[in-house]
């Protein structure tokens, strides 16, 4: 799979949000497509994320129970922040820069 933010050497690189001391930081993340896929279900998995073929995006329910969606490179950004044990990723900040609401009803 090619990726919109993958560079000539065939890597992805996304910008991962977190805070620290009440502060909000990013950095970047360079991955093989191997580790962009593993990105994605590892927030897949968290999200308990499932991928909409019609709409083109992946759809889960946070934490209000609305139904949210977002691109795949949402995706492998938070993924590589949850892979990183060091820095983390800030999912309130990842929503605000990813996540769209779809659905303010609970189901």
């Amino acid at each position: 799979m090619k990726y919109d933010n993958e560079t000539a050497a065939g890597k992805v690189t996304v910008t991962v949000p977190y805070q620290f001391d009440l502060q909000e930081y990013s950095y970047q993340v360079e991955l093989t497509p191997e580790r962009a896929k593993e990105a994605v279900a590892r927030a897949a998995k968290e999200l308990c994320a499932e991928y909409n073929e019609e709409a083109g995006e992946w759809r889960y329910r946070d934490d209000n129970g609305y139904l949210c969606g977002v691109e795949e490179d949402g995706m492998i950004t938070l993924g590589a922040g949850l892979m990183d044990d060091e820095r983390g990723v800030s999912y309130s900040l990842w929503c605000n820069y990813h996540g769209r609401i779809i659905e303010e009803t609970e189901k």
